[in-house]
């Protein structure tokens, strides 16, 4: 089993290599909403847990509650947020940021599965998540820039410089 973990390699971006000229403007777009502050990072996320967790005062209800983002896709009315325990669900306080790395291979999208697409992440369905970085602006207001910003997204594997925060 470890062995197989550890050759577990992240796809291949569709997109690596790609000389369009829009995927660096794209990578602009994603800096000036400040995607990176939860997306950037060595992981493509700001998540830093490497070890156990000892000291119990970072932790609360079960959560690391300093990793967690609260970017408004957490609706406890959501049938799929009830916990098998009928404990209430968690997630009030937020989530881990997931890393972005090849991020096209993964859908569907948010902790619940509740973006069946990147297109649909940064929908108006989803403004809170699209402007976390910026105080509540949102800068993606224009679909030809959620577009680009998702071509962007797409280009993301193992291999593509992360953007820090």
């Amino acid at each position: 089993m470890v062995a197989y973990i550890q050759t577990i390699r992240a796809p291949i971006s569709p997109l690596r290599g790609s000389t369009d000229p829009k995927l660096p403007k794209a990578g602009q777009i994603f800096i000036n909403n400040n995607c990176q502050v939860c997306h950037g990072g060595a992981r493509w996320s700001s998540s830093s847990i490497t070890s156990p967790v000892t000291d119990q005062s970072l932790i609360t209800g079960g959560q690391i509650i300093g990793e967690l983002r609260n970017v408004g896709t957490f609706n406890p009315a959501d049938v799929n947020e009830v916990r098998a325990n009928a404990k209430p669900p968690l997630g009030e306080a937020g989530f881990v940021p997931p890393s972005l790395i090849s991020v096209f291979a993964v859908p569907p999208y948010f902790h619940n599965g509740a973006a069946a697409s990147l297109d649909e992440v940064l929908s108006d369905k989803f403004i809170a998540h699209r402007s976390a970085g910026t105080g509540g602006i949102d800068g993606l207001s224009s679909p030809d820039d959620r577009r680009k910003l998702i071509k962007f997204l797409l280009s993301i594997d193992a291999s593509t410089e992360p953007i820090n925060p």
